[in-house]
């Protein structure tokens, strides 16, 4: 997995990396790539790629949302304003577990896009994941989160709840379902 941090100054920091296991590297600017290790800091822009067996976490600062960066996962930060995240997920799953109703960053939106899908969750915890050849599949966990498809012609927004999962792939979100047993994640 590939995590790109930016050098001290160059952007606004976002986040501390809390866990690393296996291979988790970070691309910096100028484009050097480093391993990637606990309590680094990472800024919009950077990129974390985890490899085989590997996987990465990191807190959002103020500590309101984990983020679980799975093997064989190519994340990104691509914008933070305030009460709102955007990560990119190109290849692999990410796992979210958003600020609980007592957090005062409840109300702070996250959304992970990837080429076919964009969920956006408030304290949901939740997992997404790219498959392959094409699709992305959001599952929650806890709380609700929106799917929308990217370039869908009707702008649909579904809302996915807890123990549900959704598939998106072709501009098109599919039903919700039912999350499957843990096995089968």
């Amino acid at each position: 997995m590939l995590l790109i941090a930016r050098t001290a100054g160059a952007q606004q920091m976002i986040g501390v990396v809390t866990l690393v296991t296996g291979h988790v590297t970070v691309l910096r600017p100028p484009f050097t790539n480093a391993p990637l290790r606990p309590k680094d800091t990472f800024a919009i822009g950077d990129l974390i790629t985890a490899g085989e067996q590997s996987a990465a976490e990191f807190f959002t600062l103020g500590g309101a949302s984990l983020v679980k960066v799975r093997e064989r996962t190519t994340l990104s930060v691509i914008d933070q304003t305030p009460g709102r995240t955007i990560l990119s997920l190109t290849t692999g799953a990410v796992a979210l577990a958003g600020a609980s109703a007592w957090q005062a960053d409840y109300r702070d939106t996250f959304e992970i896009r990837t080429r076919d899908a964009i969920a956006q969750s408030r304290g949901a915890g939740l997992r997404v994941e790219v498959r392959e050849p094409s699709g992305t599949r959001v599952c929650v966990f806890a709380g609700t989160a929106v799917v929308s498809a990217v370039g869908g012609a009707d702008d649909r927004r579904v809302p996915v709840g807890p123990r549900q999962c959704v598939a998106v792939a072709t501009s098109d979100v599919g039903p919700v379902e039912p999350l499957p047993e843990p096995a089968a994640l």
